[in-house]
């Protein structure tokens, strides 16, 4: 998770940002499902994921809402979220990898940390994730993980955690 009393973007993020609008928006019009499916297919592509299963109407029931982004005017990436109390957690995120120097995955965190603070969340979550996909959430500030009995500020146990995760194999799992 993100402590946002600890969390602010770095210089060329804050930079970036500044090339994407970002409308926080509970309505779904047919025309925006439609793009918003083919940036998930797209960000499914890309990222080599096996399960296409997944799909708008899925996280739109799932969530409490969506953030979309543009950039010159077009919808380039999407925020599906939920707010529970003070904590705003990220249920899914997609983004077409048209134009990568965007870094549209970094702005995404900082626009939606905005939104967060203006619904008086003090928590970002972002998912979870133990494994080398979940390493890059260690350097944002305010990052904090779960032992199991207590959060964490320690980055470099987490990122330990996250390559011995990727190295655990089963062996035998019934009946699949």
């Amino acid at each position: 998770r993100i402590n946002l009393h600890k969390y602010y973007p770095s210089a060329k993020i804050s930079k970036l940002s500044k090339n994407i609008k970002y409308y926080p928006d509970v309505n779904m019009t047919p025309l925006k499902k439609a793009r918003l499916q083919e940036i998930y297919n797209k960000y499914v592509e890309h990222k080599g994921f096996r399960d296409l299963s997944l799909t708008i109407d899925d996280m739109i029931a799932n969530s409490h809402g969506h953030i979309y982004y543009t950039h010159n005017n077009v919808i380039v990436a999407f925020t599906f979220y939920k707010i529970i109390g003070s904590n705003y957690l990220s249920v899914e995120f997609a983004w077409d990898y048209e134009n990568p120097k965007l870094s549209l995955g970094h702005v995404s965190l900082y626009l939606e940390s905005l939104f967060a603070r203006t619904q008086r969340c003090r928590y970002m979550y972002l998912s979870a994730g133990y494994e080398k996909c979940s390493l890059y959430k260690a350097d944002y500030p305010g990052f904090q993980w779960w032992k199991g009995y207590e959060w964490s500020d320690d980055v470099d146990k987490f990122k330990s955690l996250c390559y011995t995760d990727e190295e655990v194999k089963i062996l035998n799992f019934a009946n699949t």
